[in-house]
């Protein structure tokens, strides 16, 4: 799909989607001047705004995002990094 079908699908303006992809936290297929999003793209967007909606900065989401691409999820230390993530990111919410 497209940029406008895109960003309709998830209420984003095309310019948000073009900073996403800007930032590697999208990576669409790019075909000459346009950019081709596929159910990955799909994915990795209910990812962001999901994380987005739990308060993650885009700097964490790419980090989580950037272990999810190169791993399955087996292996200890990409578990490690998504745990430690996950864990610095609640007590940093934490009010002690």
């Amino acid at each position: 799909m497209k940029i406008g079908e895109f960003s309709r699908r998830y209420g984003v303006s095309r310019d948000t989607v073009r900073y996403y992809v800007n930032a590697g936290l999208l990576i669409p297929d790019d075909q000459g001047a346009q950019y081709q999003f596929t159910e990955r793209e799909c994915q990795d967007m209910e990812t962001i705004l999901r994380l987005k909606g739990l308060c993650f900065s885009l700097k964490e989401i790419a980090e989580y995002l950037s272990v999810l691409r190169v791993s399955t999820m087996v292996e200890p230390e990409s578990i490690r990094d998504v745990v430690d993530l996950w864990t610095i990111k609640a007590g940093a919410g934490r009010a002690d």
